[in-house]
């Protein structure tokens, strides 16, 4: 079992928990750009599910799947938390047919997506009370001075989502309030912004049956089971490489 992006491994362990219930024998290969963040999570592991066999590995999801692509062992790749969202549709169809490229035949993804939904429930959901998602996005901004020395100021430039239930694709956008201009030393130039014009952070693209399989048409991936919640908001796909 081989999880691309495994994160901190919240969700994943409530699955290794099961599948351990049931007393089913794998080891589960977590891969992430991010040492410290594997490190957390073997641990994590190692304290909650000792007799879990984990075996991380530290670089690129392609170069990880090549890797293990001569194995004899089924595999099954776990790309959760509906990532794949934050891809265009073009770039989301390139990814799965190289993550295709790296498997065998027989062999399985579990993809999670985010199911398309009404604005009513999405936009709250981009837009929060509390501002979290807002912040999230100011603090690109603030990375950049930190990090690039800029001269953002942060609070002439608001946070501004959008979603169109016909495309099913929630943009978060940082509108500029005023007329204004800001430098970022690390590229030596200047860049001028209008009132009311934005700068486009992030994509969260939302699915259906249709949108999956246009993206998966090109790959030798074929949907073989798909669970969702009871309100349909959220789905687990299983493809099966043919």
């Amino acid at each position: 079992m081989i999880e691309l992006g495994a994160g901190d491994g919240t969700k994943t362990r409530q699955l290794l928990t099961a599948l351990n219930d049931r007393h089913f024998q794998y080891d589960y290969i977590p891969v992430d750009i991010s040492k410290n963040v594997l490190d957390n999570l073997e641990k994590d592991l190692h304290t909650h599910l000792p007799k879990t066999s984990v075996k991380p590995q530290h670089g690129d999801y392609f170069n990880s799947l090549h890797s293990l692509k001569n194995s004899h062992h089924p595999k099954v790749v776990l790309f959760l938390g509906s990532n794949i969202g934050n891809m265009p549709d073009d770039k989301a169809q390139q990814f799965l047919q190289q993550l295709s490229n790296n498997l065998n035949t027989g062999d399985k993804l579990l993809l999670g997506v985010d199911l398309i939904k009404p604005a009513s429930v999405i936009l709250p959901a981009y837009d929060d009370e509390k501002g979290i998602t807002g912040a999230f996005n100011i603090n690109l901004l603030e990375r950049i001075n930190n990090e690039l020395d800029g001269s953002f100021d942060l609070d002439k430039f608001e946070y501004a989502p959008e979603y169109d239930e016909k495309d099913g694709i929630a943009k978060s956008y940082l509108k500029s309030k005023c007329d204004q201009e800001v430098e970022i030393k690390a590229t030596g130039k200047i860049y001028q912004f209008n009132k009311g014009e934005k700068i486009h952070t992030e994509i969260s693209r939302k699915y259906n049956d249709e949108i999956l399989n246009n993206i998966i048409h090109d790959t030798s991936l074929r949907i073989s089971e798909k669970f969702t919640d009871s309100k349909l908001y959220f789905a687990d796909i299983i493809l099966t490489k043919q």
